[in-house]
């Protein structure tokens, strides 16, 4: 279990930088590339809170059944919020100040 407390920390402060990098490119004229979350922008904090919150859901329902694994989806779930903002990161060199 402490490793999902781990993993869930490391996801939050992704997380927190996902949104801090996506709000400077859309400052910049970037585009969110996600077609997902394109429309609903305004509300990205609140859907980044949503997403988790449904992650701990999910992480508690998990170690319930199987336990010693709920790090898994947590994990995954960090692992691909850091490369969204590598992904921005990258992208912001394109639109400078």
């Amino acid at each position: 279990m402490i490793w999902t407390v781990i993993w869930y920390w490391l996801l939050s402060a992704v997380t927190a930088a996902d949104i801090i990098t996506t709000r400077i490119g859309i400052s910049r004229g970037a585009r969110e590339i996600n077609p997902f979350l394109a429309p609903v922008l305004d509300h990205l904090i609140e859907l980044k809170i949503m997403a988790l919150v449904a992650c701990i859901v999910l992480a508690y329902f998990i170690e319930k059944s199987h336990p010693g694994e709920s790090w898994v989806p947590v994990a995954a779930g960090t692992c691909l919020t850091f490369g969204a903002v590598v992904s921005n990161i990258l992208h912001l060199a394109a639109y400078p100040v």
